[in-house]
C-alpha cells in the first residue's frame, strides 16, 4: 500500500513539469472567427492568424517567458492580449476597416508592437 501511495504522490508531483511548456497556434480563414487562449505555465508561446469577416482574438498569458503574436486581416477585427510575468512580448497587426486592439502587460521585460492599417 505504501508503494502505491508513494507512486501516486510522485506522479502528481511530476505532472506540472509537462504543463510548463505550452504552445498555442491557431489559423483561421473566413467569416465569423473567434479565438481564445489562456496559458498559465512558464514557457508559453501563442500565435493567431485570422483572415475573414468578423474576427476576434483573445490571449491571456501568465508566467515567465511568454510570447504572443496576432495578425488579423479583414472587416471587423478585434484583439486583446494580457500578459503578466517576466519576459513577455506581444505583437498585433490589423489591416482593414473596424480594428480594435488592447494590450496589457505587467512585469519585467515586456514589449508591445501594435500596427493598424486601412
Amino acid at each position: 500500500m505504501k508503494k502505491i501511495i508513494i507512486a501516486a504522490i510522485l506522479s502528481l508531483a511530476a505532472a506540472p513539469v509537462f504543463a510548463q511548456a505550452n504552445v498555442s497556434t491557431v489559423g483561421q480563414l473566413g467569416l465569423g472567427n473567434v479565438q481564445g487562449t489562456f496559458q498559465d505555465g512558464a514557457f508559453n508561446v501563442s500565435g493567431t492568424g485570422q483572415v475573414g469577416a468578423a474576427n476576434l482574438s483573445i490571449t491571456d498569458q501568465v508566467g515567465i517567458a511568454n510570447l504572443s503574436a496576432t495578425a488579423q486581416v479583414g472587416v471587423l477585427n478585434g484583439s486583446s492580449t494580457t500578459q503578466l510575468g517576466a519576459l513577455n512580448a506581444s505583437g498585433t497587426i490589423q489591416t482593414g476597416l473596424a480594428h480594435s486592439a488592447t494590450t496589457t502587460q505587467v512585469g519585467v521585460g515586456n514589449v508591445s508592437i501594435t500596427s493598424q492599417s486601412d
